[in-house]
């Protein structure tokens, strides 16, 4: 069984701006499936410049897919936006991950416990 700890997203270019006057930066959810079954998801705002510590453990036999994506308002005509997804697998107990969809730029870092 693999352990590692999902450490922060760091936001380096939200998908919208920060200065919006009604909901502003993105409202992003993240959604973590290990061994294709879902285990977690969190929701929080970002924006330019900010960090969201997770602090998450992560427990899996074969993969964990973590996806991140903007939540916007579908019936206004704003669809949800995909900003990417990544499989971890046992053997990768450290690393980085860029989301860049949609003009945007996240990272998430994760390692060992």
């Amino acid at each position: 069984m693999a352990r590692i700890k999902l450490w922060y997203l760091h936001c380096y270019h939200s998908e919208e701006s920060a200065k919006q006057p009604i909901q502003p930066g993105d409202e992003l959810e993240l959604s973590i499936n290990a061994d294709a079954q879902r285990s977690t998801m969190r929701r929080n705002r970002m924006w330019s410049g900010r960090r969201w510590n997770l602090d998450l453990t992560l427990e899996f036999q074969t993969q964990a897919e973590i996806s991140l994506r903007d939540l916007d308002n579908p019936r206004a005509g704003d669809p949800h936006d995909e900003l990417g997804k990544f499989t971890i697998s046992p053997g990768m107990t450290e690393g980085a991950f860029t989301f860049n969809g949609h003009g945007a730029a996240y990272e998430l870092r994760w390692g060992p416990l």
